[in-house]
C-alpha cells in the first residue's frame, strides 16, 4: 500500500523535518510512504481486500515511530 504523511498526522507544531524523519524510518521498514495529504491506497493486486489488515500494521509501526523519535 502507498501511505502518505504530512504534518497534521503527527500532532500540532510539528515539523517538516520530523515528518521526514518518520517517513524515513518507515520506509526503511519496507512501508511505501511519501509525504503529503492524499488517501492512503492499495497499489498491488495482492493488497485488494486486504487494506484494513495492512494498515493496521503500518499504525503499530507508525506509533513505535513516533516512540522512537520522541513525538
Amino acid at each position: 500500500m502507498k501511505f502518505y504523511l504530512a504534518e497534521g498526522n503527527i500532532g500540532k507544531g510539528t515539523t517538516r523535518e520530523q515528518v521526514d524523519n518518520v517517513i524515513k524510518l518507515l520506509t526503511s521498514k519496507g512501508w511505501d510512504v511519501e509525504y503529503g495529504v492524499e488517501r492512503n491506497k492499495a497499489d498491488d493486486v495482492s493488497e485488494f481486500g486486504r487494506e484494513e489488515e495492512i494498515q493496521d500494521e503500518f499504525s503499530k509501526d507508525f506509533m513505535k515511530v513516533l516512540d522512537i523519535l520522541g513525538l
